[in-house]
């Protein structure tokens, strides 16, 4: 006597998920760490472009408080060592430009450096009391 085996419900082709969390953690993972390196990138970023305009700022109070604008680029330098530091004086107002280039994860992701500015104006003291300069 033969028995025959009845198969109930639809036949599946792969009867097995093994693996299938494995490349799903895996896909989960590269992304997380993608998005994590984007929010270093910006946050880097973000942090330079406060140190320069605040860099500017020092700049411009100390050359409208009467500082030769040689010594007023050197107490911006305590703060931002590697910035590029323009002090334009026209009449009574000092503007004061500082440019620093921002490195690391930033440039890996855009294939280069980003350049952020701070930037300030002041008018003079000697404007203010009426002394001339």
């Amino acid at each position: 006597m033969s028995t025959t085996r009845v198969q109930s419900g639809p036949r599946r082709a792969c009867t097995s998920d093994r693996g299938a969390i494995t490349v799903e953690t895996a896909l989960t993972a590269s992304v997380v760490v993608f998005l994590l390196a984007i929010l270093a990138a910006f946050g880097g970023a973000a942090l330079a472009q406060i140190r320069v305009g605040e860099t500017a700022r020092i700049v411009a109070r100390a050359v409208a408080a009467g500082e030769s604008p040689a010594a007023a680029e050197q107490r911006g330098r305590i703060n931002s060592p590697a910035a590029q530091v323009t002090i334009a004086i026209s009449g009574d107002v000092a503007t004061v430009t500082v440019r620093e280039s921002v490195d690391g994860v930033g440039a890996i992701l855009t294939r280069g450096t980003w350049t952020v500015q701070g930037r300030a104006n002041t008018w003079l003291e000697s404007a203010l009391t009426g002394e001339s300069r």
